[in-house]
């Protein structure tokens, strides 16, 4: 088994990932499920890779799997991942929450509908389950329905889910499948194909409070010397920052920056980082739905930064 997660136990984590507790926060999660998993079966193979997926190892991760269970929470990785299932003929455990509803199916190049069938181009990436809200219990619901299928699929290479989405309202208590088809104008598996490698895509934002439109700007480690910027935040946790950071940070936890933005005066030139890119993403949302004009993320992070200065 493989887990792959960029990501540190945060304390907000915790009423939906039921797999850590409060003595994890600040772990590498990759490292704290696989720690979990050889706990309970001490046979488990299982090897944690505490970095992003990307294009430069979405093959060599996808093919050393049998199958691959999807619990990205972001549209770009989630459709990275699955044109790369696609086009290796590997099974994918689709799955996604958001407040009181999930989703999940089955999909194989071999025999069965993609996900583009479904969504042609990767949707609007609205706010995560950390902003917007999930029920907790629906996280566990859905993964256990995903591990469900896999074992399913591995035991008798078919699923029953093939071109069918299992749609789960857990507020009502309700359950329900929704036939789909191969879609033959799709880009990735229709007839006239405009999807022929594995590729990276571009996912717009929006904020859902305010209604704005938001293309979140990205800078790579080489071009933050060059970059003009004010204010170079940090937005990782007190444990994460203790073992390193950026000289010049300023340092603002991101589960405070709704509260504390206005430390940082609104006309600034700002760039965010963290660990690995993906929270610098989420405060550069928020700074730019609190006014702020100039903002992008760090691509990559300290991570990428810490690797480049070795």
């Amino acid at each position: 088994m493989i887990i792959v997660d960029p990501d540190i136990v945060e304390m907000s984590n915790l009423q939906r990932q039921v797999l850590y507790s409060e003595s994890d926060v600040g772990r590498p999660k990759a490292e704290v499920s696989a720690n979990r998993a050889r706990a309970i079966n001490a046979d488990c193979k299982v090897t944690a890779i505490n970095n992003l997926i990307g294009l430069a190892n979405v093959r060599e991760l996808v093919g050393r799997a049998d199958i691959i269970i999807d619990g990205c929470d972001n549209h770009k990785t989630r459709f990275l991942v699955h044109d790369a299932c696609w086009f290796m003929k590997k099974p994918y455990v689709y799955g996604s929450i958001l407040q009181f509803h999930g989703q999940m199916s089955v999909m194989h190049s071999v025999n069965a509908p993609c996900l583009r069938c479904l969504f042609p181009s990767p949707p609007v990436d609205f706010l995560s389950c950390a902003e917007a809200g999930v029920f907790g219990a629906l996280a566990g619901v859905i993964g256990s329905m995903q591990a469900s299928a896999a074992i399913d699929y591995l035991l008798h290479k078919h699923s029953n889910l093939f071109g069918k989405l299992l749609l789960f309202d857990m507020g009502r208590g309700v359950a329900r499948t929704t036939n789909y088809r191969r879609d033959l104008d799709c880009p990735l598996c229709g007839e006239v194909p405009s999807i022929l490698n594995i590729r990276e895509e571009e996912v717009r934002g929006c904020s859902v409070n305010k209604g704005i439109d938001m293309h979140i700007k990205e800078i790579t480690i080489s071009e933050l010397s060059s970059h003009p910027y004010d204010v170079l935040l940090d937005v990782r946790e007190n444990s994460e920052v203790a073992e390193g950071f950026i000289d010049g940070m300023t340092h603002i936890p991101l589960g405070q920056l709704p509260q504390r933005s206005s430390e940082i005066p609104s006309n600034s030139r700002v760039v965010c980082y963290c660990r690995s890119g993906q929270r610098s993403k989420k405060a550069s949302e928020v700074l730019l739905a609190a006014g702020f004009s100039d903002v992008v993320s760090l691509a990559g992070g300290y991570l990428a930064y810490s690797q480049n200065r070795g």
